[in-house]
């Protein structure tokens, strides 16, 4: 396949969220480290929130099942909570993800260690399991299956495929006993049977970390290939899981892909890291950034790259992006961390970073919470009015509240 693709870089201006930039941030809620972590955001059509957290059940043994439960809750407009439920295992209960149908039930996918259906019966061996739970909008479980097996499933991704053709897709790492692990996907109906489970990789070659699901039902995954070079590489996937192309992005530098999405025209989107420029030429061999930098590209859906853009006028603090959306009018948004401190890693301070770039690339703002303390994303959710949901964690004070421990997460709507 031959690719063409346009290289270009941006100039941007990083401001602190003061009074004096547009992006005026609201915080939502306050979640302390011994409850847990915000996973994922979902806002449904009547504007109100979804938010799965993983909840540290051992720091307060008396309101846990486990060492890890999940926890879900959904909040109105105005973040008044509406409903909590809290499920788990005497064991390890890991939620990774959660979606919602056109029917707005959501589902929620993870691992667990334990017996959802048997929450007080301890396994022999450490083998994790598929869970799927699926709940109606006004929080009742309509079913909770637990997919049993010798081998271990670490789910990393889950997503919902088309209107046309709704079904619930799931990315795992399927560890066997004494072997390396192989990465699948499987895809399940909407009433959790299992329909197939293809093969994708071996974790010695690959490392995937996202997966996306297009308009069309196309599938993709992104990661790190295993090569000399820890290239990246975008797979694409058609609805029955027949690999159509696969892409791979270089230099000689250690890289990272980390996120993806798609736009309203199948366009998708990748970001991570890279300390250089991919896919060299004659023009651009030598460029080679100080310190890790953010990078974006966008392909079409026969896999073909139309740019890709580097965030590289702030090289001398290294940043990383770990999420990417897009909003109705396909602009794009991407949540990551940059270190502002010196050389000196006991002075570290780790910065949360947003970005909102058009459909073309070119950079509409950027944005650092410059808390002067260590905080990173958990999730990033626009909703069609353009509002901006994010998780944050961060360590004792965010916003200016004082929290002792060091996950102390916090839930933010940002107006632009």
């Amino acid at each position: 396949m031959r690719l063409f693709f346009k290289i270009c870089f941006l100039s941007f201006v990083i401001l602190s969220c003061s009074a004096q930039d547009s992006l005026n941030r609201e915080l939502l809620k306050i979640y302390t480290e011994e409850q847990g972590t915000i996973v994922k955001i979902i806002i449904n059509t009547q504007y109100e929130i979804y938010v799965l957290r993983s909840f540290l059940g051992g720091k307060n043994i008396e309101e846990s099942f486990g060492s890890i439960d999940i926890v879900i809750e959904k909040y109105d407009l105005n973040c008044n909570e509406l409903w909590s439920k809290r499920i788990g295992t005497t064991d390890m209960d890991v939620a990774i993800g959660m979606v919602k149908d056109k029917n707005e039930n959501i589902y929620i996918a993870g691992h667990t260690s334990g017996y959802l259906n048997r929450p007080e019966t301890r396994k022999d061996e450490l083998i994790f399991n598929i869970f799927l739970i699926k709940m109606t909008k006004e929080g009742n479980i309509v079913w909770m299956k637990q997919y049993e097996s010798e081998e271990t499933y670490e789910i990393n991704s889950i997503k919902i495929s088309s209107e046309d053709d709704e079904s619930i897709l799931i990315a795992a790492l399927k560890r066997p006993k004494m072997a390396s692990g192989m990465y699948v996907y499987l895809k399940y109906n909407l009433d959790g049977e299992p329909i197939w489970e293809k093969e994708i990789g071996n974790e010695n070659e690959l490392k995937i970390y996202a997966m996306d699901v297009d308009a069309k039902s196309n599938i993709y995954f992104t990661g790190d290939a295993r090569t000399e070079r820890h290239d990246l590489f975008l797979m694409g996937y058609n609805e029955d899981g027949k690999k159509k192309w696969e892409l791979y992005l270089g230099n000689d530098n250690y890289n990272e892909s980390n996120a993806l999405t798609h736009d309203s025209h199948n366009n998708i989107y990748v970001t991570g890291s890279t300390k250089g420029i991919f896919n060299k030429t004659s023009e651009n061999i030598d460029i080679k950034y100080r310190n890790n930098t953010i990078y974006i590209s966008k392909i079409n859906d026969s896999g073909e790259i139309v740019w890709i853009k580097y965030l590289a006028e702030y090289e001398e603090y290294p940043c990383t992006a770990y999420f990417i959306t897009v909003d109705k009018l396909d602009n794009i948004y991407i949540a990551g961390m940059i270190n502002l401190s010196s050389n000196d890693p006991l002075k570290s301070i780790q910065e949360t970073i947003l970005s909102k770039l058009d459909p073309d690339g070119n950079i509409l703002w950027t944005k650092v919470f410059q808390e002067k303390n260590y905080n990173s994303p958990t999730d990033l959710f626009v909703d069609d009015r353009g509002i901006i949901f994010m998780g944050v964690d961060a360590l004792n004070a965010f916003m200016g509240n004082v929290i002792k421990g060091f996950n102390n997460s916090f839930l933010l709507k940002m107006m632009q």
